[in-house]
């Protein structure tokens, strides 16, 4: 008798427990396209573009191939999805900065400059293969681009307070200028991902002050 009650407990305690909610077919696909991007990230990070494979990230994720053409179309698609993704997290992190008051610190971009480049695969994906795979005039309309040109634009203005800038410097002054600034920006972070140990502020705050001793 007493084995049968404790018997009709466990049955008890068993029904009696919340079944697991189960997942929408939104919820499923959404998960499987965050676990494809999570892996394209890694693999592509760590192999390139031109070594990467469909296949390859199918077989780390224990798919088929089929899924990720259902929902990405083809590698470079895929490759353009990891990118934006990689970019937008970045640009975000800056616009944060923008939107405050008055004059940027600029020690603060910097800063977020050498975390990125110490987040692994930014570098090698949004840096090294994305301007050859998705082109390089892409770049100029990337979330990324727009974040810090508008933060130029602002600090420009600052910069010439007491003057009107448009009529110091021309349009294409300007477009100039920004271009520089990015290229300078690009290369110094490929320059960081390759040298993790390096410690660039001593120098970059140098560089400030003599900007603002020229002001």
């Amino acid at each position: 008798m007493a084995s049968e009650n404790s018997s009709a407990r466990k049955i008890n305690i068993r029904s009696a427990s919340p079944k697991p909610k189960r997942q929408t077919q939104a919820e499923r696909r959404e998960l499987t396209q965050t676990k494809v991007l999570e892996s394209a990230c890694r693999i592509f990070g760590s192999k390139g573009y031109a070594d990467t494979s469909l296949k390859d990230i199918a077989e780390d994720l224990g798919l088929t191939i089929t899924p990720i053409y259902h929902y990405f179309g083809n590698k470079q698609s895929l490759f353009l999805a990891v990118t934006e993704a990689m970019e937008l997290e970045f640009s975000k992190q800056i616009e944060g900065i923008s939107f405050k008051a008055g004059k940027v610190n600029l020690i603060e971009i910097w800063d977020i400059l050498i975390e990125m480049t110490q987040q692994p695969n930014f570098a090698r994906i949004v840096l090294s293969d994305a301007p050859i795979i998705l082109g390089r005039e892409r770049w100029e309309d990337t979330s990324v681009v727009q974040a810090v040109s508008k933060i130029f634009r602002d600090q420009l203005s600052l910069f010439f307070e007491n003057d009107n800038v448009d009529s110091l410097l021309s349009e294409n002054d300007i477009v100039l200028l920004q271009r520089m600034l990015m290229g300078c920006f690009t290369e110094a972070a490929l320059m960081l991902a390759a040298n993790p140990h390096y410690d660039s502020r001593p120098l970059i705050l140098k560089i400030l002050a003599i900007i603002d001793g020229a002001k």
